[in-house]
């Protein structure tokens, strides 16, 4: 059931679970203009801003290789809410520039693992609410590393897309067959209410 605090006026999943907010590489390199663009990646960040501007979360979890994207940053840097922010391993990054990682839990080969387990764990978190980019790879790697790792795992469908448009409906089947769950954010806020 969703609360709003008179004092802050934001949202809350009030089912008793604790609940982060898990951005995936909202960066400048997978936006338009960069130089992994995703195509329309920049249609997901209104529907990121609502969740970070109007929803109170236990922790909030943003993961990348390069600089967030400005609305994104501003948003972190004012939160309410705890923010960690992990950076991924891998390809081009520190001692293993020969492993590439698409989710936000571990490299690819599963070889190195980031912060995130421990950083949820360790902040009580049960269930974990997904947006970024790309839902055909580090979105899809995210999401499935959650649900390995035992995290209920929501999906929220106009927060995310894909580098191949017509992968996405895949995608996420494989997802729900994980065990996770796909919404949109009205169906999530309906939920919560």
């Amino acid at each position: 059931m969703a609360n709003t605090n008179s004092e802050s006026k934001r949202l809350r999943y009030n089912d008793g679970k604790k609940t982060a907010l898990m951005l995936v590489d909202i960066q400048y390199d997978f936006l338009p203009g960069g130089a992994l663009a995703v195509k329309d990646g920049d249609k997901i960040l209104p529907v990121v801003y609502d969740l970070l501007d109007r929803f109170d979360w236990d922790l909030v979890v943003a993961s990348a290789g390069g600089d967030f994207e400005a609305g994104v940053q501003s948003r972190l840097d004012a939160s309410p809410s705890k923010v960690a922010v992990i950076r991924k391993v891998g390809l081009g990054v520190g001692s293993h520039l020969d492993i590439d990682s698409y989710s936000a839990f571990a490299d690819n080969a599963y070889l190195v693992f980031t912060d995130l387990p421990k950083t949820l764990y360790s902040n009580g978190i049960e269930r974990l609410v997904v947006v970024g980019l790309a839902t055909d790879f580090c979105v899809r790697a995210t999401a499935i590393d959650s649900r390995k790792f035992n995290f209920e795992t929501v999906v929220i469908r106009d927060g995310i897309r894909g580098v191949f448009a017509d992968r996405e409906e895949a995608v996420l089947s494989e997802l729900s067959s994980w065990g996770a769950k796909v919404q949109t954010l009205r169906e999530y806020e309906n939920e919560a209410s």
